[in-house]
């Protein structure tokens, strides 16, 4: 029979009313047991109740079921995909120290990208009237970026790698120290995406101080040092360090 919300009839004038009601009732609880695993209320565990639109929890992988944690709180390893399942993708990658050219794989849309500028010279040493030896400012790194960028698949890029910036010359008297020339930019351009990156090379090193001065460290290395650096400053009767060129290293899968 179907379920009765209201399986009890007090208005009835049956003259077996009260039993009439009373099988009624028993027959409502039995199909409500049978929702119960083992056709038991009493157990309080219900038919299924791990069915999600028809797919059950699991805590060993089988085909069509929910993963569920054991009691540690953490998945079976046979849940995770094998290296083998992931198919024929791969990691690449290609680096570039100095300016060209590169085109996009098919069916890559996305590239992490590390990059940085080249860095500023150092300005040169000085030497004044008294015969005092004096540092010339350091050089600024050059601009550095880590990041995803979007690209459209088959474009070329072109991509301008940042050349350090030169040492200046030393100074003596009256004559005052060089400055350290400035790095030039990092500039990545598709053919279809228009400027996908601007890094702005380092300043140069300015001026002369009573203490050593480096160049600022760059992502890739500490100072004086590494793509991009900043050149350190010369002492003296010493040119200044020229800044590190910049690096472009773009990361995909295909």
């Amino acid at each position: 029979m179907g379920y009765t919300n209201r399986p009890f009839d007090y208005t009835g004038n049956l003259a077996n009313q009260v039993q009439h009601d009373l099988d009624l009732a028993n027959e409502n609880f039995d199909i409500l047991a049978q929702a119960f695993v083992g056709n038991d209320p009493t157990i309080r565990k219900v038919k299924e109740a791990d069915t999600v639109d028809g797919f059950h929890a699991s805590r060993t992988p089988q085909a069509n079921t929910i993963p569920v944690a054991d009691s540690s709180g953490k998945l079976d390893p046979g849940w995770l995909p094998s290296i083998s399942s992931i198919g024929s993708i791969s990691f690449n990658q290609v680096e570039f120290t100095t300016s060209g050219t590169w085109q996009v794989p098919s069916g890559v849309n996305k590239v992490l990208i590390i990059a940085v500028a080249g860095g500023g010279g150092g300005a040169g040493g000085y030497i004044d009237n008294s015969g005092n030896n004096f540092y010339g400012a350091g050089g600024e790194c050059g601009e550095a970026f880590i990041g995803v960028k979007n690209v459209v698949p088959e474009e070329t890029l072109t991509i301008t790698v940042g050349v350090g910036g030169a040492g200046g010359n030393y100074g003596v008297g009256a004559i005052n120290n060089g400055a350290g020339g400035d790095g030039t930019n990092t500039i990545i351009v598709g053919s279809s995406s228009g400027n996908i990156l601007t890094l702005q090379g380092g300043r140069g090193g300015q001026g002369y101080a009573s203490f050593r001065i480096y160049g600022y460290p760059s992502i890739f290395g500490k100072a004086g040092n590494g793509y991009g650096s900043g050149g350190d400053g010369g002492y003296g009767a010493n040119v200044g360090q020229a800044g590190k060129n910049g690096i472009v290293r773009i990361i995909y899968f295909a």
